[in-house]
């Protein structure tokens, strides 16, 4: 039989001596058999343990909390060969790395998964493997030891000790609160062989090769989620970098209320820069962060505003993303994440994927049209890790769901079975499972189309038969236990169709119990393949979950079944399995050599008969030898029985009737013999059954004594009304008397054992109960007949007769009149605003209450035909009718053309050059229409544009002392006349004169000056508003060439030139005294210049006119007194010549100047 918890805790189990002792290494844990000494048989006590299998309860420190808190520890939902943690809960895969030896080769593979030991916390769990098939806890000698706590809670009490799970060697206190999801990288992984952090805020030094994680703490700070850094130089816990967040999402300009976890920690391709891609939770995101540092972070909104993860699938549209990570197979850059709460289930969670590339800095972004997919298909595959090995990529997640389990109460989740993964354009990401190690074990097989047993360490592998277009089958799983019948159901149905077959697994439960706390566990999961890619699957069978492997497609399907119930102890569960015509199964029973063995239990069956008053009256004994043929399971460690022989064949104990003793008689509660059973039953720990067979010591009754051998019996037949909570509505009272004799006195107890009652007086009579008026009987209407015998009360149940009828009543509908916007309109006041019709509904009458209920729904209205009527300045459109708004007429207005006009004015301003005002303004006037479309029924009027404005073409005026220049036209402005002042042409005269004197040497006058005088002139151009003039050259005139006079006893040899001028010239005639000597031709005289008056200037002329004067009048008068030596003769009349041709010139251009 099988051997309980209890037995493998507590008891010791003799086996033949040929069984060695071992430590018996299993796929789920191990099992220790320890060995005591002894001649023909040996004595192994094998432990099922509270903490991981296979390990003793005295390894661990919390040895006291594992007894008082027997689910948190206890093994009732562990599995064979799935890799659990010790105790409580099991969560989360957040990282698996690679771990090298001294000579830099892979020498484990080492994780942290997130664990809840307890009922109050979570924090990470370090765990290792070598081949993915096994999993070890990190420090396999104390698996619920410090060692193995990788983060942890600094809450979390344990043994009533508080911080239990801070290793005092590297951390007394932590910052964060409750740890989850994150990821590790490593230290040295920065560019130029360098480190990312090389000391902690305490001061202590951080190892190039360290492991840093970053983890998401799940309590919130000011609304945020808030990631903090923590490292292990080598292996020991993590302790935190710093006491301040590594990330705040506000500080980094991320939403503050942001979901802000699980983040995926990679260093860029170059080592410059650390990536992180943060889930956005119930936001359906994902975050991008960048830091050089690992200290100040910035958020790359470009970088993840196309990582709209619920904006990829509809059915994701609701969904909570977690656990991203960004993963390259066979070349194709993928991102992956956790979804809970898809729209077609809000219960499940599963593990999703989208097809992107990678940037030159790390960065992931989704493909515009991303391929994507489920990585299973099942319900239970959730927040795994992925992890890239020389063998290709490999998974494992997590197998289980939160909603198992709300109250945080059970031992209970485990990983998944490991998983190859590939990936190939057409079908998306490829899964296979990776054998645990069954391929080891000794397989014993059948095959079976119909229903089987199996045991749950199994692997199935289904063949679909071709021949059939639709198969099924149906795995049970079975509580053998205390709480048997419970049973948790998975049903795969297979139905091909136009060459696709279409799988369908179902889920139920038929007991959920405790365990499952709000939670609908019956799923249904379905997907499609093509006919003639896949003849077979394989569904590995463990004790709590189903694996299905479909090798020939890529697909793998995760489901958990439960049953039972976790506030009792289930000892042990089976599978049942069936399977319809559609296919048939390969079932491999995987077990390990055993030795078998034989031991033998001796049953005894020893019955005492015991007196009332103590004495023991006698004993019998009886004894079966039981012959136990069986091994043990080394998955479990449990007895496996193969056979039993016993020594009278049947195994059971014989009836065995009880004897009579001398004044003593069988207690009346015993019967009358010991009834025959199966040996083991209710047996003590040495096999034996001790049956107690009780006796009264007796006496008979001494005169006086009273006892109770009379009593009264009165029985009520009641008439109650069923449906008026069963209220008595009649009742009828019978009463008779019984006696019953005394046969003996228990003499210890002082009981009197009575004889049986009989009548003795009266009787009750027959009856035939009737129902009332207006009841029935509720017993198919037939009367109750009570009989004489009867003495308990009887009730007659009635219930009320009904009556049908019909009811009427007058309902009404609106009508509306509305223009075609739905806006109601105004009609005359006789109009009808609604319209009547009669109703009537069936119904059932209650004759006792009266009371009416409906039977039918009210009639639907029959309403009278109704037309529109005519509505002023509207015209009819249609009609609409329905339930809500009733009868509804719709119009539109009518409407007829208006006009209008107006009259635009523009200004019309004069003024001159500078913008100044020289005459008042005027305007202009033009009249503009438009027309409009006018609604006659409520006289609003819709408008066209006015029309442009156009002016008609207005010539310049004449405007006294000024003459137009330019017109300048402007929309705002109106229209402007520019003119110019006007101007006229004025002259001046003058005369001009020429002195000559007469002087002697001395300067002394020698004769009357003579003044000589002509007339000269200038035109001008006049401004005829300002008055000012601007003036032209004075006219030239010329002075003529003149004989010099004599003067007696004087002589010269001066002359009087010609001159052309326009000013006064001065000329001076110096005479010298005859006799005078005359100087050497050498050496001439130097004339007396004449000094020519300064011409007065002259208004208006311009400077190059007054210049040309100037050097006219000095040039002639340099002519004038040159001396007249024959040198100075010739030099003069070039001079004269020279100046004659310029007055000449000078005369021309004066001239043309005054032409042009």
């Amino acid at each position: 039989m099988p051997i309980n918890t209890n037995q493998l805790l507590n008891g010791k189990i003799w086996i033949s001596a040929s069984v060695t002792a071992a430590l018996l290494v299993g796929l789920g844990g191990s099992q220790l058999a320890q060995a005591d000494t002894g001649s023909n048989n040996v004595n192994a006590t094998f432990l099922r343990l509270t903490q991981p299998r296979g390990l003793s309860a005295s390894l661990s420190p919390n040895a006291k909390f594992a007894k008082e808190n027997p689910a948190v520890t206890g093994n009732i939902w562990q599995q064979n060969f799935h890799y659990t943690t010790p105790q409580g809960k099991i969560n989360d895969i957040e990282s698996i790395t690679p771990h090298y030896d001294s000579n830099g080769n892979i020498d484990y593979y080492e994780g942290y998964t997130l664990w809840a030991p307890t009922n109050n916390g979570l924090e990470w769990y370090h765990f290792k493997t070598t081949d993915f098939k096994t999993f070890t806890a990190y420090d396999e000698s104390d698996p619920v030891g410090l060692n193995n706590v990788a983060i942890p809670n600094g809450s979390i009490t344990i043994d009533g000790q508080a911080n239990s799970q801070l290793d005092p060697t590297q951390n007394t206190s932590v910052p964060w609160a409750i740890p989850v999801g994150g990821s590790t990288i490593k230290n040295n992984t920065k560019a130029n062989n360098g480190q990312w952090f090389t000391t902690d805020s305490k001061g202590r030094s951080i190892s190039k090769n360290a492991t840093l994680a970053l983890v998401s703490d799940m309590n919130t700070e000011n609304n945020e989620q808030r990631l903090w850094w923590a490292y292990s130089n080598n292996g020991e816990q993590f302790k935190p970098i710093f006491d301040t967040p590594a990330v705040v999402p506000g500080n980094a300009g991320v939403d503050a209320n942001a979901d802000f976890r699980d983040p995926d920690i990679s260093t860029s391709a170059n080592g410059t820069q650390l990536q992180i891609n943060v889930a956005g939770g119930l936001k359906g995101k994902l975050y991008n962060l960048t830091s050089y540092d690992g200290q100040t972070w910035w958020h790359r909104a470009t970088a993840d505003s196309d990582m709209d993860i619920a904006a990829i699938d509809p059915d994701w549209s609701y969904s909570i993303i977690e656990t991203p990570q960004v993963i390259t197979v066979d070349g194709q850059a993928l991102i992956t994440f956790g979804i809970q709460g898809l729209k077609s289930n809000d219960k499940f969670d599963r593990v999703g994927y989208a097809t992107g590339t990678i940037d030159s800095n790390g960065i992931f972004h989704l493909d515009q049209n991303p391929k994507h997919g489920y990585l299973d298909e099942g319900t239970d595959d959730y927040a795994g890790d992925f992890v890239n090995t020389a063998d290709g990529w490999r998974y494992v997640g997590w197998q289980g769901n939160w909603n198992y389990n709300e109250n945080w109460v059970n031992h209970v989740g485990s990983f998944t079975l490991s998983k190859k993964v590939t990936y190939d354009a057409k079908n998306g990401l490829q899964t296979s499972l990776i054998n645990p190690g069954l391929d080891q074990l000794v397989e014993k097989q059948k095959s079976v189309t119909k229903q089987s047993e199996i045991t749950p360490n199994s692997l199935l592998k289904v063949q679909l038969d071709k021949g059939q277009d639709k198969g099924s089958f149906k795995l049970d799983r079975v509580a053998t236990g205390n709480l048997a019948p419970a049973t948790s159901t998975i049903t795969v149905n297979w139905q091909k169709t136009d060459g696709k077959i279409l799988f369908t697994v179902v889920r139920k439960s038929t007991q959920q119990g405790n365990f499952i706390n709000n939670l609908q566990i019956d799923q249904t999961k379905t997907f499609t393949v093509n006919a003639d890619s896949i003849s077979s699957f394989n569904l590995y069978l463990d004790n709590v979950s189903v694996e299905m492997e479909f090798p020939e497609i890529g697909k793998t399907l995760t489901i958990a079944s439960f049953a039972g119930d976790n506030s009792r102890w289930v000892s042990q569960y089976d599978w049942n399995f069936e399977i319809t015509d559609g296919g048939q199964a390969d079932i491999k029973t995987y077990k390990k050599d055993a030795a078998p063995y034989t031991r033998e239990v001796t049953h005894t069956e020893k019955i005492v008969y015991k007196g009332s008053d103590g004495k023991e009256l006698g004993t019998k004994t009886a004894t079966i030898v039981e012959t136990i043929h069986a091994h043990l399971d080394n998955t479990t460690g449990d007895e496996v029985v193969d056979s039993r022989d016993y020594s009278n064949q049947s195994g059971k104990f014989d009836a065995v009737d009880n004897p009579n003793f001398d004044g003593y008689v069988l207690n009346p509660k015993e019967s009358k013999a010991v009834a025959a059973y199966q040996a083991g039953t209710d047996e003590d720990a040495d096999n034996v059954r001790t049956i107690t067979v009780n006796y009264d010591k007796t006496r008979q009754p001494n005169d006086g004594e009273k006892f109770d051998t009379d009593k009264s019996v009165t029985r009520t037949l009641n008439w109650v009304d069923d449906d008026e909570n069963q209220k008595i509505v009649q009742s009828e009272e019978q009463k008779i008397s019984y006696h019953r004799d005394v046969r003996y006195i228990d003499e210890v107890t002082g009981d009197a054992q009575y004889g049986d009652w009989k009548e003795s007086s009266n009787s009750f009579k027959a009856e035939t109960m009737d129902a009332l008026a207006n009841y029935k009987i509720a017993n198919d209407g037939q009367p109750i007949d009570v009989d004489a015998t009867t003495v308990k009360d009887e009730t007659l149940h009635m219930v009320h007769k009904h009556d049908n009828g019909v009811d009427k009543k007058t309902v009404s509908r609106p009508i509306k009149y509305v223009d075609e916007n739905g806006a109601q309109i105004k009609v005359p006041d006789s109009t009808a605003d609604h319209q009547d019709a009669e109703v009537t509904q069936s119904y059932d009458q209650d004759l006792v209450t009266k009371q009416k209920t409906a039977t039918s729904a009210w009639s639907t209205p029959s309403y009278a035909a109704f037309t529109h009527p005519d509505v002023p300045n509207y015209d009819y459109v249609k009609t609409s009718e329905d339930d809500t708004n009733g009868l509804t007429f719709v119009y539109k207005a009518k409407s007829s053309t208006v006009t209008e006009s107006k009259t635009v004015d523009r200004p019309v301003r004069y003024v001159d050059e500078a913008g100044k005002v020289i005459k008042d303004a005027t305007k202009q006037s033009v009249t503009l229409t438009r027309t409009g479309v006018k609604n006659d029924a409520t006289g609003e009027v819709v408008w066209q544009d006015w029309p442009e404005a156009k002016f008609d073409n207005q010539s310049a005026p004449t405007i006294d002392k000024y003459a137009y220049d330019k017109t300048s036209e402007n929309d705002n402005k109106g229209l402007t006349f520019v003119y110019q002042a006007a101007t006229k042409s004025v002259t001046d005269k003058k005369t001009i004169k020429r002195t000559i004197h007469f002087i002697d040497v001395n300067g002394k006058p020698l004769k009357d000056d003579e003044v000589q005088s002509q007339g000269v002139s200038r035109a001008g151009s006049q401004n005829e508003v300002t008055g000012d003039v601007t003036w032209g050259d004075w006219s030239l005139t010329t002075f003529d060439a003149e004989k010099v006079p004599e003067i007696a006893g004087y002589s010269t040899e001066d002359k009087i030139y010609s001159v052309t001028t326009s000013t006064d010239q001065d000329v001076t005639v110096t005479y010298k005294k005859d006799g005078t000597p005359t100087p050497s031709s050498d050496t001439p005289s130097t004339p007396t210049k004449p000094t020519p008056a300064a011409p007065a200037a002259d208004k208006g002329a311009t400077a190059g006119n007054a210049s040309a004067a100037t050097n006219a009048h000095h040039t002639s008068g340099l002519a004038a007194v040159l001396p007249a030596t024959s040198k100075q003769v010739k030099k003069g009349g070039a001079v004269i010549v020279t100046v004659a041709v310029v007055s000449a010139l000078a005369a021309f251009f004066l001239k043309k100047n005054r032409e042009d």
